[in-house]
């Protein structure tokens, strides 16, 4: 408190003192006087503009990063917890050992996560680029769905009409497996199967993740009405030589419209040794 050099009994000192006196009682005894200090007054800063911060501490024996995570409290919920812990996780390598929420009436909720490393063999991100993702997962489902639009080039004009057709056509399944430059991506496919008895009965989306091996790769299929029975599917597949390793169907509802069912399966050609995807995805697409 003296070094913060608030004047005593001022609203910031009151304020910091408050700060002082919630801090995880762990990180008091495992901190330095100067990571207090740091903390503690960007915090107090934060108190005047809430907006989504985070605070990483190391642990000095390299098991363990603590990170203090702050939320606006109409940002917070369940599904926004999980998914910064995600993003935590991957982003030092490690695993999430523990989370504690601290839910007041302040205009801000605090997240303390305890992310687990193995000690010299874990990553060491870059913080600033690790809060850029969770700033962007905390944002609503509607704003993230809104940005992936017009990275895409959709004209500012139809923002708005797409926005109030589509953002809540994504079930929460597929939100939890998709983020929305993937929603985007899909809702271009859309435009193949046109109104229903109208277009191409399915259209078909053929791509690889990083996590493929060189013998695998992925498709979506896209369907209006009713979804695409297996029976009709695995055949085709299974003449092409490909085995199918996995399948994740999500049904989308758009306002005023026929639903749409999106199939994603999981490829794997059991023959080859390195699958060239770029001469393979056009004649995939076009011969299913």
């Amino acid at each position: 408190l003296e070094r913060a050099g608030k004047a005593p009994g001022s609203h910031n000192h009151k304020r910091l003192k408050n700060v002082l006196e919630n801090y995880p009682r762990d990180e008091l005894f495992q901190m330095s006087e100067d990571e207090l200090l740091e903390i503690s007054l960007g915090v107090l800063h934060l108190m005047d503009r809430p907006r989504v911060k985070i605070f990483t501490r190391k642990d000095p024996f390299d098991r363990f990063v603590s990170v203090l995570t702050y939320v606006p409290r109409e940002r917070y919920d369940a599904s926004v917890r999980e998914r910064i812990g995600r993003i935590l996780a991957a982003a030092w390598g490690g695993r999430l050992s523990a989370w504690y929420p601290q839910l007041s009436d302040a205009p801000l909720v605090r997240i303390h996560y305890i992310i687990g490393v193995e000690p010299g063999e874990h990553l060491d991100p870059d913080v600033a680029d690790v809060e850029s993702m969770v700033v962007d997962t905390s944002r609503s489902w509607t704003d993230r769905f809104e940005t992936a639009a017009r990275r895409a080039g959709v004209a500012e004009a139809q923002i708005g009409v797409l926005t109030s057709k589509w953002s809540e056509a994504f079930s929460p399944g597929y939100r939890d497996r998709y983020d929305a430059i993937e929603a985007v991506t899909d809702l271009f496919e859309f435009d193949v199967l046109g109104e229903e008895g109208q277009g191409a009965p399915v259209a078909v989306r053929a791509f690889r993740l990083p996590e493929d091996t060189p013998l695998q790769f992925r498709f979506k299929l896209y369907r209006r009405g009713d979804p695409a029975p297996l029976s009709d599917v695995l055949p085709i597949l299974a003449d092409m030589g490909l085995k199918t390793i996995e399948e994740y169907g999500h049904s989308l509802k758009p306002v005023g419209e026929t639903p749409v069912h999106v199939h994603e399966f999981l490829l794997e050609d059991p023959r080859g040794q390195t699958i060239s995807f770029s001469d393979v995805k056009a004649p995939f697409e076009n011969a299913f």
